[in-house]
């Protein structure tokens, strides 16, 4: 019955771990998506400018 049990605990365990992962690499992901939409953020913002500074884009 020890063994049953020391196995149950092993899988709740590995379980938390498993999740605790899963979040860990969400939040790398989306920590990465923000750096490249700040990337796009500042080339749309130089977009915008030049076009408007050559005319193209008349406000």
């Amino acid at each position: 019955m020890q063994t049953i049990q020391g196995h149950a605990a092993t899988a709740a365990h590995d379980g938390r771990l498993f999740r605790a992962a899963l979040v860990v690499g969400a939040v790398f992901l989306l920590w990465r998506a923000a750096r490249g939409l700040k990337g796009a953020a500042w080339s749309a913002f130089a977009l915008a400018l030049a076009s408007r500074w050559t005319g193209l884009w008349p406000w």
